[in-house]
């Protein structure tokens, strides 16, 4: 394939990055906590920032390009919401321009641009630009992957090849998850390498080699080579946030029918567990219908491109299309926003080809669309960092030992030190501080509190509240009626918690992968 020439035009890149900054700065979501991934991963990096690499306790601990990164940035400047956000902007940011080199590759400029215009404007990319998880960063190696296996197309040399399995290589690494690009990279060298095997064996020795890298570093670490990869395959017997203590149950999560029957969909819709996942893909506000506007947009305004654009486009639709049902068929994976970013940088790119050939009406309402879709998705989003400041501030004005919390909560506040050590709720102290996804006064810790038992005392909402809900998190400071109530609704926070057993483990850091 013969890549379109690419002429610079500065403005494109300024107002993107204008545009993406504002919006972030408007809600500096950042790192959230509680039953997040991101506490794990900050867990993780804090031990490496403190003992060195340490042997995973879990799957999350064992994604080392993320925490090793987390970690060396923890022990150089400290422990800050500026500092996790470096990462996932970074990763962010790094997505974008490849998104851009690949768009004006295929398509030509402006297409890469637009592509990129609307994929850093989806409000799941917004939310996460700044939360330490692994998405983008995942995203990042898949997306260099594929513009060395464009490369390795057009100059047919074995190096890119190799590079390119490298970067799939670490992009597993990174995350399991990686492995649903896999097929699709293989199909594409069968279909453009001019020497099979000598491409073929290029590819898979790079993809291989962190691989072999992993079995060494653990065989010598803990005597089993294989130690990460049962970890990766028991994550659905731990419960959290998204996998319930009542749904932790099965040892794999591989066509585990249990789970995908059983993910509670943000959207709300609900009509049979085979069609559930892509309709959440299609409809769910955090990904900008992105993925929903492109199928349309190619399907009935295709031949705005050319015959060789227009295949690329339906192989990029195709190529998202397959990586979405192979995560949540075959990994059983939750169709959140958060985890189909392959999907939706492959529609922005679909769309951005169209929006650089369409009337310029046709293509300027498709981006009011777009800005539309921000609203519920993004603009709602609680700020995280508004709990942190209003927790220090109480705990800062009340006396020590007068104030407990809920797990959970604790995790929000990992940021906080003085939060972070506080108690569980036993009923022992007679103040209790929460963070909720309602306001102080319909949270369902109170429908778990026996008739007044708990009495608020003051309340900072989270982020705007929701124009048609009504809803917005909170961080509430109730105090109890008396030592019995207290003690009734710790018991009965307990029984549905899904970290109680978690957070009665020993704080010991795990032992070192240095020999």
């Amino acid at each position: 394939m013969k890549a379109v020439p690419v002429p610079f035009d500065w403005r494109w890149p300024a107002a993107i990055v204008l545009l993406f900054s504002l919006l972030v700065a408007f809600n500096p979501v950042g790192f959230r906590g509680g039953g997040g991934d991101d506490w794990q991963y900050l867990q993780a990096a804090r031990c490496w920032a403190e003992h060195g690499p340490c042997v995973p306790r879990d799957h999350w601990w064992g994604r080392w390009p993320l925490i090793a990164t987390m970690g060396g940035l923890l022990a150089l400047l400290g422990e800050s919401r500026t500092t996790l956000a470096l990462v996932p902007l970074g990763a962010t940011l790094g997505c974008g321009a490849i998104v851009v080199h690949l768009g004006n590759r295929l398509f030509g400029a402006p297409a890469g641009w637009l592509a990129a215009l609307l994929f850093l404007t989806t409000p799941i990319v917004l939310f996460e630009a700044l939360d330490p998880t692994v998405g983008t960063l995942e995203l990042l190696a898949l997306l260099c992957a594929a513009a060395l296996l464009l490369r390795a197309s057009e100059r047919q040399q074995v190096r890119d090849w190799l590079l390119a399995g490298l970067l799939l290589g670490v992009a597993f690494q990174v995350r399991e998850t990686s492995l649903a690009a896999w097929p699709a990279a293989g199909l594409f060298l069968l279909a453009t390498a001019k020497c099979r095997l000598p491409a073929s064996l290029a590819l898979a020795a790079g993809a291989m080699a962190p691989l072999a890298v992993e079995f060494i570093v653990y065989g010598l670490a803990t005597g089993e080579p294989l130690f990460r990869r049962q970890l990766s395959l028991a994550h659905t017997t731990i419960a959290s946030s998204e996998i319930g203590l009542e749904s932790a149950a099965s040892s794999s999560p591989l066509f585990n029918l249990a789970l995908i029957a059983g993910w509670e969909h943000e959207s709300g819709i609900a009509l049979h567990w085979l069609i559930n996942g892509p309709i959440e893909v299609l409809v769910n506000e955090k990904s900008g219908w992105t993925m929903l506007v492109a199928a349309v947009a190619l399907l009935f305004a295709g031949r705005a491109i050319g015959r060789d654009e227009r295949r690329a486009a339906y192989v990029l639709l195709a190529v998202g299309t397959s990586h979405a049902l192979l995560l949540i068929y075959l990994f059983s994976i939750d169709p959140k926003p958060r985890m189909m970013l392959v999907p939706l940088a492959a529609a922005a790119l679909v769309l951005g080809a169209l929006l650089a050939r369409l009337p310029r009406w046709t293509g300027l309402a498709m981006i009011v669309l777009r800005i539309a879709a921000l609203v519920p998705g993004f603009l709602f989003v609680p700020r995280m960092g508004e709990g942190e400041a209003a927790a220090r501030t109480w705990l800062g004005a009340l006396s020590q030992g007068s104030v407990e919390t809920a797990e959970a909560t604790r995790r929000r506040l990992a940021l906080v030190p003085a939060a972070a050590a506080l108690p569980l709720a036993d009923g022992s102290r007679p103040l209790l501080l929460l963070r909720t996804r309602d306001p102080c006064d319909r949270a369902d810790v109170l429908e778990l509190a026996p008739p007044g038992g708990l009495r608020l005392v003051t309340s900072q909402p989270l982020g705007n509240r929701h124009p048609l809900t009504g809803r917005h998190a909170a961080l509430c400071l109730y105090a109890y009626a008396s030592p019995e109530a207290a003690r009734a609704l710790a018991a009965r926070h307990d029984a549905r918690s899904p970290f109680t057993e978690e957070a009665a483990e020993a704080g010991a850091p795990p032992p070192s992968l240095r020999r």
